[in-house]
């Protein structure tokens, strides 16, 4: 399962990440309901050596609910 957390949100978010949420989002009181789980592809080797890390990206989310222009701000 991928668990995608609005920036501020997460229990890792760094304070100043919650400058990257745009001004016009509102996120207060949203509740997320997961449709579709897709268990994401990890490397073997990255697994066996515990390797793990963390990737910001801006999304555009149209009012039909698309993802469109992903872009990686931090990696």
């Amino acid at each position: 399962m991928v668990r995608i957390d609005p920036l501020g949100y997460g229990t890792k978010a760094l304070a100043h990440d919650a400058g990257l949420i745009a001004s016009s989002t509102e996120m207060s009181g949203i509740e997320y309901l997961s449709v579709v789980q897709v268990l994401p592809f990890y490397p073997i080797r990255g697994l066996e050596r515990g390797l793990e890390g963390r990737v910001v990206l801006k999304i555009t989310v149209t009012t039909a609910g698309r993802i469109i222009e992903p872009v990686v701000v931090q990696n």
